[in-house]
């Protein structure tokens, strides 16, 4: 997924605020590709081992703490899309 600074950084608060639980972001912005090319390293012979991948995890950015109230301005754009989904099927 491409996403912008801006948008690394919006979507775990919404997702804190609606789910009213703070949500862990990786330190690391790629993690997928990094771990590809860990492994990729690992079947060439570059990595001594499995065991060096297990590595500590990446330290996380921030953490993104729910803002008390603020799920309720996702309440209508929520609603609005079930409306359109459903009319959709």
């Amino acid at each position: 997924m491409v996403s912008t600074a801006r948008s690394a950084l919006t979507r775990p608060q919404i997702l804190a605020d609606v789910l009213g639980l703070p949500v862990h972001v990786p330190g690391i912005s790629e993690s997928a590709a990094a771990g590809a090319a860990a492994l990729a390293g690992l079947a060439i012979g570059a990595r001594p081992g499995a065991a060096a991948l297990a590595g500590p995890i990446p330290p996380t950015a921030p953490l993104a703490v729910p803002a008390p109230g603020q799920a309720r301005r996702y309440d209508e754009p929520y609603a609005e899309w079930i409306r359109r989904t459903k009319r959709d099927k």
